[in-house]
């Protein structure tokens, strides 16, 4: 996944969904669920419950928008 990818859609404000390799979902609904690092090619993702998630960049397979009355799954 290109770090470009998820600037663009944080700047968009639509609601997105990241999914990685392993299968997780972070649903993310605005921009302070994000923190990206290019130099370390990390992003921290923060779930549901808030709990921060250090996820690598070449582990995100997709970045999928979401309508934004589509309820958590």
């Amino acid at each position: 996944m290109n770090i470009e990818n998820i600037k663009t859609a944080l700047k968009e404000g639509i609601p997105f969904e990241i999914t990685t390799a392993a299968g997780e979902k972070f649903r993310v609904e605005d921009e302070f669920q994000v923190a990206l690092n290019p130099k370390r090619g990390v992003a921290i993702l923060l779930r549901e419950d808030g709990s921060p998630t250090l996820v690598s960049l070449l582990t995100i397979t997709s970045l999928e928008y979401l309508s934004p009355n589509q309820p958590n799954t």
